[in-house]
């Protein structure tokens, strides 16, 4: 059986996904418009400077970071998409200048769900310059 590929409209839907859910929402500093992006089970995993690890589900510690760090409007990133089939697919995103000063590497599991492609799991770590 050969691998399952996915097409350019699934690599499109990601990228705008990503764009303009999660990093439209990193930027707003809104985790209403970045929830959008999350899949209601997804979890998160990650270092805000060591040891500080936030752990777990990804809605109540996205939705806190968002409340703490406020809007950041300067915020760039950039979505990468490493690999994707027609249901799966994993993406690194790379965000700097956030309002808390802090740049992140995200890498993002995504499913295809009915309601469209959602992230289940985020990975990441946060670094300065």
């Amino acid at each position: 059986m050969p691998r399952p590929q996915s097409n350019i409209d699934d690599r499109a839907a990601i990228t705008a996904l990503l764009e303009s859910s999660y990093l439209g929402g990193m930027k707003a500093g809104s985790w209403t418009q970045a929830k959008d992006a999350f899949h209601p089970d997804a979890v998160m995993y990650g270092y805000i400077g060591a040891p500080s690890a936030l752990t777990g589900p990804a809605a109540p510690n996205l939705e806190a970071f968002l409340a703490s760090s406020g809007p950041s409007p300067n915020a760039t990133g950039q979505v990468d998409i490493l690999d994707a089939t027609d249901t799966t697919a994993l993406a690194r995103v790379t965000v700097q200048n956030t309002a808390g000063g802090a740049n992140f590497v995200d890498f993002m599991s995504l499913w295809k769900t009915p309601q469209g492609w959602k992230i289940i799991s985020k990975v990441f770590v946060a670094y300065s310059e």
